[in-house]
């Protein structure tokens, strides 16, 4: 389900390193690397922005949190996010991530092509064929500047469906979240349910539904009513 939430995401969460320990997104980004070894691919860039960054958050925890975001994982080396946010968002975008190389930029062709250049280009190619992901939610004025710083150096595969199709693949330790994650909407929906039922107002029975999310362990809330 989508929805839009007249609230920007800028609630007090960040990387619960004792629940999904960097380890996770390591085995994440090392199946995907798997897929870039398979298609000799020198990298890859996935791009996510505010309602849509599923992909994004799979591989990094990174969730972007006014405006855009960008991955780039190579075949070899230590992943980089390109955020759009601005360079006062970054410190807070820092601590969504296990990743250290956090950068914001201000013309996206030119940051990608700084990171392709080096990439290598592969066997008997001239340029680097990097795997994309998500390009489709790009808006067309950003996708032409990226096009545009790169277009004379790199070569574009897209890779969505290969990496969607890791995200649907999960660990013990995620199954085990997913287990918990269910039991707190749960205990918030009964307490929403009781409330209701005893008379409440609607407003009484999400703020009640809230206090009992938190207390659960969720970070941040959003109630549709």
């Amino acid at each position: 389900m989508h929805t839009m939430h007249p609230v920007l995401p800028i609630g007090p969460y960040d990387w619960a390193e004792d629940a999904l320990p960097a380890r996770e997104f390591e085995a994440r980004v090392d199946a995907a690397r798997k897929i870039m070894t398979e298609n000799d691919w020198a990298g890859v860039a996935i791009f996510g922005d505010i309602p849509e960054c599923g992909l994004i958050s799979y591989f990094t925890n990174y969730t972007p949190k006014l405006a855009w975001g960008m991955v780039l994982i190579p075949r070899e080396g230590p992943p980089r996010i390109l955020s759009g946010d601005g360079g006062r968002m970054v410190p807070a975008g820092k601590l969504l991530t296990w990743v250290e190389d956090v950068r914001p930029t201000r013309n996206l062709g030119d940051s990608v092509a700084e990171w392709a250049g080096e990439l290598p280009a592969g066997d008997g190619r001239n340029q680097s064929v990097i795997g994309t992901a998500d390009f489709g939610i790009m808006p067309n004025a950003l996708h032409d500047e990226l096009i545009s710083g790169i277009a004379e150096s790199v070569t574009l595969v897209d890779a969505t469906d290969q990496l969607q199709v890791l995200t649907r693949r999960k660990s013990a330790r995620e199954i085990t979240l997913i287990k918990d994650n269910c039991e707190v909407l749960r205990n918030a929906t009964t307490v929403f349910r009781d409330t209701f039922i005893g008379g409440s107002e609607i407003s009484t029975c999400v703020l009640e539904a809230e206090a009992a999310a938190r207390a659960g362990g969720a970070q941040d809330t959003r109630a549709l009513f």
